[in-house]
Order: C-alpha cells, then sequence, then structure tokens
C-alpha cells in the first residue's frame, strides 16, 4: 500500500469538528527567533509599507509590547525585515544605505501610542527613556520581483553591535531606526506590514503559492474566507475544479507548520505541499461536481488569536490512481480576534520629509506595523 507523504496524512474528522490543539498548548522552550505580530512567520501581511525604505531621509519609530516578547528577560540581537509581495508591473530595485537603529525601554503601550493625534511628537513616544545604539552601518537590500511563492525569506538584516535586555517589568521595546547619509533611494522598496483596524473583525488569509499542480489538464482551487477566521468564528474553504466533475473527491487539509515537500517522489511531478505536522483533514464529496464548503469551527479561546496555519487541498481521481491526482493552491492563515477595538501588540510611527513636510505620523484607524523578525533568546 502507498503511504501518504509527510504533511499528508488523512486524519478522520466530522465536518464541523472543533479544533483541539492540545499540542500547541504545550509550554513551549525559549525562542532564539520571533516573528511581531505573532502568527506571521509564514503568513503574509494584508498590508504594505513604503516606509523607512523608499526615502532619503526617512525613520520609523516601532513600538512592541514586551508582553508579546517575553513573558520574563530575555534579549534581542538583531531585527529583521521582510519585502513585500508585488504585483508583475512592479518591482524594487536593491541599494544599500546607512542606517541607524537605537532601542529604548518605554512606559507607553502601542494602544496609547495608537491613540496619539497625528502628526505626532515622537518624544512623547520616547517618554525620556535612555537610547541605547544598537546598530549604526550600511545595509543592503536586495531586489525584489513579484514572488513565485510567498511569503519571502526576512532577508533586510540589522545586526545589533551588543544585545539589548527586554525586562516585561520595565516597559515596552521602542525600536528608532533611521537614515545617516544622503544617498538616495532608487524607488519605492515595499516592505510586508500587517494592520488591525478598529472597524473590523477578521483574519488573514494569505497565498503561498497562486496555484498548485493539475494533471492531464484538471485543476482543483482552494479559496478560505478570511473575515470568519476568529475565535468563537470558523475556517471555511471553498473548492472548484476544472473542469467541474474533474474530482468526485477531495482531501482538504489544514496544518500547525509550513513544509515546501516536493511529491515527486510519490508520483505527483511538479507538485509541492506546503503541509507541515499536526494535520486536520476532511473529506470533500462533489455533488455534480459542486463541493460544500468545508468548515472547522474555531472555539472562542483567546489564546487562539495570532494562530498560523496553511490549508491546502489534494484531490482525488475517479481511476483511484494517486498518480491521477491534483494538488490545489495553498494559503496561510492567521486567526484574529471577534471583538473591537482589537488588541494591539505593536505600532509604528514614520517620519516624513519632503520639500514642505518634515512631521512623524502614524495611522489613525487601528495598529499598523511592518512584519519583523526578532533575533536573540525570548524566554
Amino acid at each position: 500500500m502507498r503511504q501518504w507523504p509527510r504533511g499528508w496524512a488523512i486524519l478522520p474528522t466530522m465536518s464541523s469538528r472543533s479544533f483541539v490543539f492540545a499540542v500547541f498548548a504545550a509550554a513551549l522552550p525559549a525562542q532564539q527567533f520571533k516573528v511581531i505580530p505573532a502568527g506571521m512567520d509564514f503568513v503574509e501581511g494584508p498590508s504594505v509599507s513604503t516606509v523607512p525604505f523608499s526615502a532619503t531621509t526617512s525613520g520609523i519609530q516601532m513600538l512592541i509590547s514586551a508582553s508579546s516578547i517575553t513573558s520574563s528577560v530575555g534579549y534581542v540581537n538583531g531585527i529583521r525585515f521582510r519585502p513585500s509581495q508585488v504585483t508583475s508591473t512592479q518591482s524594487s530595485l536593491g541599494f544599500t544605505k546607512n542606517y541607524q537603529v537605537r532601542c529604548f525601554t518605554v512606559a507607553m503601550t502601542p494602544f496609547q501610542f495608537e491613540a496619539l493625534a497625528t502628526p505626532y511628537d515622537p518624544n512623547l513616544v520616547i517618554g525620556g527613556a535612555v537610547a541605547t545604539t544598537v546598530f549604526n552601518g550600511p545595509v543592503t537590500f536586495p531586489p525584489v520581483a513579484q514572488f513565485a511563492v510567498a511569503p519571502p525569506p526576512f532577508t533586510i538584516h540589522f545586526p545589533f553591535s551588543s544585545p539589548y535586555i527586554v525586562d516585561a517589568s520595565q516597559g515596552n521595546l521602542l525600536v528608532m531606526l533611521e537614515s545617516t547619509d544622503l544617498t538616495a533611494t532608487p524607488g519605492t522598496y515595499r516592505i510586508d506590514a500587517v494592520q488591525f483596524r478598529e472597524t473590523e473583525i477578521t483574519g488573514i488569509a494569505a497565498p503561498i503559492d497562486t496555484v498548485g499542480c493539475g494533471v492531464n489538464g484538471t485543476t482543483l482551487t482552494s479559496t478560505p474566507v478570511a473575515t470568519q477566521i476568529v475565535d468563537n468564528g470558523q475556517i471555511s474553504v471553498s473548492l472548484a475544479s476544472a473542469p467541474a466533475a474533474a474530482f468526485p473527491a477531495a482531501v482538504v487539509m489544514l496544518s500547525l507548520t509550513r513544509a515546501d515537500i516536493d511529491l515527486g517522489a510519490v508520483g505527483l511531478f511538479g507538485c509541492t505541499s506546503r503541509m507541515g505536522s499536526f494535520d486536520f483533514s476532511q473529506f470533500a464529496i462533489a455533488t455534480g461536481g459542486v463541493y460544500a464548503p468545508t468548515i472547522w469551527s474555531i472555539p472562542n479561546d483567546p489564546y487562539l488569536r495570532g494562530l498560523g496555519l496553511v490549508t491546502q487541498s489534494l484531490g482525488l481521481s475517479a481511476s483511484g490512481n494517486f498518480a491521477d491526482s491534483a494538488v490545489s493552491n495553498a494559503h496561510a492563515l492567521r486567526i484574529g480576534e471577534n471583538q473591537l477595538p482589537p488588541t494591539i501588540t505593536a505600532m509604528y510611527g514614520f517620519h516624513t520629509v519632503t520639500t514642505t513636510v518634515d512631521n512623524w505620523f502614524h495611522g489613525a484607524v487601528g495598529g499598523i506595523s511592518p512584519v519583523v523578525q526578532l533575533e536573540g533568546l525570548f524566554p
């Protein structure tokens, strides 16, 4: 009997079975990398930031709740950003430019930061805290074209000259990043970002790839509904095959992790599984070529907020031959919170300098922040 490759194990479920993430609730060891906001490790943000890497003179203040970094005392020894997805008509040229990064431990919270009037005085966020310069020098930005698979790695790196201590009992982490030379940037450089709006209750469903792989001209498309992916909501995945009756059945899968696995070894040449471990799977049966939505209910548990998942589906051929199966496109999901205003764990403001403007601004309709990866130790 042919075995399913890792990440493609079929687990029987009820169609509206609730999540049971006991393994996720287990105590985790201290981490060496932490992505902020939580759950965005393999989920591309639905927003884009063009600051601070698209102007000759620019900067940002990024305020991160210490409780989202460590529960006690940890340290940060570097920060990374990642480029954002661009369209087929966009691109970002590579360049090298000098920047300075200073860290502060401040009393202000991201929620209080978002409540400030804009434009604002950056010293209000600093509040008299003492700066520690952790980086001062050149940074190289890679050129960016449209990605076949998203999100890209965190390739924009600011390694700290010495670790910065984060003590959750003393305040929150403020990272202040500013350009230090007058070298002009070659154009618009977009970085991945996320915004939690005060007026919207929604999760995130971000494409990993836009197409899966077909067989003999048949394809399977998977579409999750982002707005419903919140605590006390549901993950709803709709399937469509082409032609309509191509696959009488399909397996719809969720995973808590992502792993890009070449399925050529099991006969699906040119196909890639995006599924990691800890799968939750359901069978979907096509009636007249139409699949009913596959649904998992999400418990009303705040602990699940910010959880990242991957979904992908496998179309099963009427021939019964696994090699005639087709793999759908894949999505990365992030569970949002079913309340307004949203909890804001990170917030940023940006410095805009033109011939007529020299001010600091921030978003006024919710918490917005670049997606960053912190390096260090985070007990």
